[in-house]
């Protein structure tokens, strides 16, 4: 479901650099005491930990407001309770352009290799797929997000002795998360929406550290993976308060990110006939926290409204267990805030009704690390045409973070595509 575009770190230096990675990162166990390193730990999604749902390109371009109001059948995997005010049927797809820059994560600026500035990655992807079907006050729904991303950039060290090339370090870091959801939701009465989902999640995370003394020819490699699943229920209930007012409830159970987790760690030296290799393999778990969100919406007229969500997340009870180890988070609990507004332009294509919607929104996401404090703050804007039964949507976020010194970007721009019948 996804194409990667890498941005690779190259590091030249012009001594000799006597690194012993294997023998320090063999057993998880000494390398998960050296830091504590909150977003920037392996398992942290690119960009934020505050993930919940997906947000297709009208929700992102309106600051990801979607708890009070669906664009689209990705609503299935935030507030699935507003699927009975979609069309009767809905297909929709979502393409997503990621930028993300970094600072600290495994080997690099951890104690290891250091960097001057700031390394960023870009990825693309095809990351969201749905349909959705409404019958008598009923409606249900299928879907598919690429909900989390693993993945680094590579980063390659070189070393030179008497001007000749003889050492170096590559690493790589891939993964991702999928979520398969399947949603009911039903009409109650003329002001009340509830729905419920089931959710299985799946997914990899791999990473790769080679050390070659090419001279005599050493290799030294540490090989790492995961593989994951999951299961867990989310939930909404939405009310049309009075005509103009709606409120939604949005809820997401905690569950346990499962891992079966795989090390290989090898040192070859065929010039001495060496060649020693430990293996390990594990089942960990990630206790993923409970999600609830509170969302609000106004109708000023039509064709313009405005929309708040407020996220909660129980980010104090995220555990995780690695190779037997119960690794340190210490995280708090986060809340994040979303306001968005929505306005329609309504016009004629061809004697047929259209519209053009113009969208800003603004979001405030902390991180759940205790040290370093860090928060991203996102600007939003979108806009769209929808005529007949096609909705063509574009949205773009551009957010900053603060508070951990590193001053990292990240934007993210979103074009989906809905077929309404």
């Amino acid at each position: 479901m996804r194409t990667l575009a890498r941005r690779s770190l190259l590091i030249r230096c012009p001594v000799i650099l006597p690194l012993f990675l294997a023998l320090l990162l063999a057993f998880p166990a000494l390398s998960s005491a050296q830091l504590v390193l909150g977003q920037y730990e392996d398992e942290a999604p690119l960009r934020t930990w505050n993930i919940f749902g997906f947000q297709t390109a009208p929700s992102l371009g309106r600051g990801e407001t979607a708890f009070t109001i669906a664009g689209d059948c990705s609503a299935a995997l935030t507030n699935p309770a507003l699927l009975v005010d979609l069309p009767r049927f809905t297909a929709t797809l979502n393409a997503t352009s990621y930028f993300t820059s970094l600072y600290k994560f495994s080997i690099i600026n951890t104690g290891v290799l250091s960097t001057s500035v700031n390394p960023s990655f870009t990825l693309y992807a095809l990351d969201f797929g749905g349909l959705s079907y409404q019958f008598k006050g009923w409606a249900l729904a299928i879907a598919m997000a690429l909900v989390e991303t693993y993945d680094r950039p590579s980063a390659r060290y070189e070393s030179s002795y008497n001007g000749a090339l003889y050492y170096t370090l590559d690493f790589h870091q891939n993964g991702v998360l999928r979520n398969t959801n399947l949603s009911v939701a039903r009409r109650i009465g003329s002001r009340f929406q509830a729905g419920v989902g089931f959710n299985l999640v799946s997914g990899d995370l791999r990473r790769e550290i080679v050390e070659t003394y090419l001279d005599p020819g050493v290799t030294i490699s540490d090989n790492k993976s995961e593989g994951f699943s999951g299961f867990f229920l989310n939930g909404g209930v939405t009310a049309q308060i009075t005509d103009k007012w709606r409120a939604a409830l949005a809820f997401r159970t905690p569950f346990s990110k499962k891992s079966r987790s795989k090390s290989d760690v090898e040192y070859f030296a065929p010039g001495g006939g060496t060649n020693i290799r430990i293996a390990a393999d594990s089942s960990d778990t990630y206790k993923q926290p409970f999600v609830l969100g509170l969302g609000a919406s106004y109708t000023f007229s039509p064709g313009f409204q405005i929309f708040s969500d407020l996220t909660y997340f129980n980010w104090s009870a995220y555990k995780v267990e690695y190779f037997g180890e119960k690794m340190e988070r210490n995280f708090k609990d986060t809340l994040k805030f979303s306001l968005g507004a929505e306005y329609s332009l309504r016009l004629r294509v061809f004697q047929v009704g259209a519209s053009v919607p113009l969208r800003v929104g603004l979001v405030y996401d902390p991180q759940p690390m205790q040290e370093p404090g860090s928060a991203y703050t996102y600007f939003s804007a979108g806009t769209g045409f929808h005529w007949k039964m096609i909705a063509l949507d574009f949205g773009a976020s551009f957010g900053r973070e603060n508070r951990s010194g590193n001053s990292l970007e990240a934007r993210r721009i979103s074009l989906s595509l809905s077929a309404q019948l």
